[in-house]
């Protein structure tokens, strides 16, 4: 995901991190990076951030452009209610469909990770995969199966370690044990799944309701939600200078309903136009995103490990298994960087 340069990856990469850290210190317990406004003390919202960075900056980039490619709409689409993909399509879309639901099952099934570092590592693995990379980010229905997919295939994955470990996963899913939790004892952990002689598992039933309901969900979503994003199509023939002012004020008044305070509304902005100098810059602002949501699982993991250790440095390389994953992280580092390279051109 760091495009075309590591070297300017790595650096989106670290200033989500940095970003990240910004909030209540979980030793101390007092503010961090805040400037004194508290309303940062509970950290950056992940939401505002994300639209900011992504909608805003988009919003930004299109309206740098010339007023007559603003106004033209375009003169090959001629829609009613969207467009059936063709038998090739699909079928030039089912190993990026594949590949997207395994990187989506892969990271939903990691605590604390979700939908949007799934679709962001499964769109830039489809992208470099591609023949045509030129085309992503222009309306590649390739791209739009990656993202799709793996969001799609996170919901389910996302139950893996809530409902055979316990451990929290996203949101969404923890919502959904705890409602289960309250209204039947339900309780998530290794003994859901247990199978007990000349007995019913009253716990596994309850996982497999869950189960039922998210195939059922997912058929309505295919139907129902299928036939709603067909209509949709028409909104590509609305003018861009009416349309884009109309997209910022809906983002915005949904930020705002989500979060009503307008510190939220500020935050939005702001990384909107953080957005907009990365990507005038050529920074990609997926590494920035997947920085900025992992940096407090990162750094409690780090003080755990301080914690554990005795606050030794080395503890990264006090162990075979730590000193393998450190010397595979390295070589992918070093593949990675090799594989960017440009080869020299001949004389």
């Amino acid at each position: 995901v760091t495009g075309a340069s590591l070297v300017k990856g790595v650096l989106s990469a670290i200033m989500g991190l940095q970003l990240g850290m910004v909030g209540t210190d979980i030793v101390s317990g007092g503010e961090r990076f805040t400037f004194g406004l508290h309303g940062l003390a509970e950290g950056i919202a992940v939401v505002p951030l994300l639209i900011g960075l992504f909608a805003v900056s988009e919003v930004l980039i299109q309206a740098e452009k010339k007023a007559s490619v603003l106004s033209s709409p375009p003169d090959t689409l001629h829609l009613r209610g969207g467009r059936t993909l063709k038998i090739i399509e699909v079928w030039h879309s089912a190993r990026t469909i594949v590949r997207s639901s395994m990187i989506g099952t892969f990271v939903g099934a990691i605590p604390g990770t979700g939908a949007a570092i799934a679709t962001f590592v499964s769109y830039a693995a489809a992208k470099r995969a591609s023949k045509k990379p030129e085309e992503y980010g222009k309306g590649s229905y390739e791209g739009v199966a990656a993202s799709e997919a793996a969001n799609s295939a996170v919901s389910g994955a996302n139950l893996i370690p809530v409902l055979s470990l316990g451990i929290p996963g996203n949101v969404a899913a923890v919502f959904i044990i705890l409602a289960t939790e309250t209204i039947s004892g339900f309780n998530p952990g290794p003994a859901v799944f247990r199978l007990v002689p000349d007995q019913i598992n009253s716990e596994m039933v309850i996982a497999f309701g869950l189960f039922t309901t998210m195939v059922l969900a997912n058929l309505l979503n295919w139907t129902v939600g299928g036939a709603f994003m067909r209509s949709m199509g028409v909104m590509v023939r609305i003018p861009k200078q009416r349309l884009l002012p109309i997209v910022l004020l809906l983002t915005l008044t949904a930020i705002y309903v989500q979060r009503p305070e307008m510190l939220a509304i500020y935050i939005a902005l702001f990384f909107g136009f953080v957005g907009y100098l990365l990507r005038k810059l050529n920074f990609s602002v997926l590494p920035f995103v997947i920085g900025f949501i992992l940096a407090n699982n990162l750094e409690e993991a780090v003080r755990q490990a301080f914690s554990a250790t005795g606050s030794d440095p080395w503890f990264l390389f006090s162990s075979p298994i730590s000193i393998a994953f450190m010397a595979i992280a390295t070589l992918v580092v070093v593949f990675f960087s090799r594989g960017n390279r440009k080869p020299a051109r001949k004389a």
